[in-house]
């Protein structure tokens, strides 16, 4: 019992101790910090505030500052900071007691992030679906001058050669600005890649610009499209998925009625071989 008595009279005794915290920055108009450091300083408290410091950390600290200047000298901040701590704990000093913010005004945003590769395919493999990223954005802090220049973070370059799989690959980000920080600093990336195949498809003609409505006629009304298709695609690929045309604002007079096809709609990821025929008769009706 009694020695039980000494060590609650002991560890009620003020003591000096020295430890770290954690402080948090952010600017008095706004809830969101910019910055977080950790300093060592020296506590006057308890022997139980140093006990229960011990087994559990002190909680990040929030210092507001309304400008932000060149530095800061936490020297003059203490009182802020004793008022998170508790009654029966106070800071004494701390160190380093300046703060050099590199930024005038801090902020941040949120920016898309774009893949940089450069890839060779086996033959007839290619990409057959849009590329994903995850994440697909990067949020940024620091300098607001410097985040308004900013569009889009860049990744390192992926390079693969003779690929014939799809790519599933963790890429670093590139961080070309100074005093800018970013989160994450990498993204998983997702090539689809499949081997092709061929498909022939055929579609009908739409004539364009008959403005005059002049009685027309093609020979022949449709066309033959020889396409690579990759194999996940070949069976959701079919004729209303392109457009062929001829217009009559390229019609030349002088070359009997010859009109050359183009193709105004065409999926993504498909490959055009050949068309037979690739112009057709064009016969119009007085």
């Amino acid at each position: 019992m009694a020695l039980c008595l000494w060590v609650f009279f002991s560890l009620s005794k003020p003591y000096t101790f020295q430890s770290s915290i954690a402080v948090r920055f952010s600017h008095s108009l706004s809830t969101k910090s910019f910055r977080t450091d950790t300093f060592n300083v020296k506590v006057l408290g308890t022997g139980w505030d140093y006990l229960f410091h011990t087994l559990k950390p002190t909680p990040t600290l929030t210092l507001k500052i309304s400008t932000i200047l060149a530095d800061v000298e936490l020297d003059t901040q203490l009182d802020s900071l004793n008022k998170q701590l508790g009654k029966s704990s106070r800071i004494l000093s701390i160190w380093p007691n300046k703060v050099i913010f590199s930024t005038k005004i801090a902020g941040t945003k949120v920016v898309p992030v774009v893949l940089r590769y450069k890839l060779s395919f086996e033959h007839f493999y290619g990409l057959y679906d849009t590329i994903t990223l995850r994440p697909s954005t990067v949020t940024l802090s620091g300098s607001a001058e410097k985040l308004r220049q900013i569009k889009a973070i860049y990744t390192e370059v992926l390079e693969q050669k003779e690929v014939n799989t799809t790519i599933k690959q963790w890429v670093k980000l590139e961080n070309t600005y100074d005093e800018i920080d970013m989160y994450p600093k990498q993204v998983l990336a997702t090539i689809p890649v499949s081997s092709f195949t061929e498909k022939l498809i055929t579609l009908p003609i739409r004539i364009k610009n008959n403005k005059e409505h002049l009685k027309l006629t093609l020979l022949p009304t449709k066309v033959q499209a020889h396409v690579l298709v990759a194999l996940p695609n070949y069976r959701k690929i079919s004729a209303k998925d392109f457009e062929v045309s001829i217009d009559i604002l390229n019609w030349n007079p002088q070359k009997k009625g010859i009109m050359p096809i183009k193709f105004d709609k065409m999926p993504d990821f498909v490959r055009l071989i050949k068309t037979e025929p690739q112009t057709v008769d064009l016969l119009i009706y007085p």
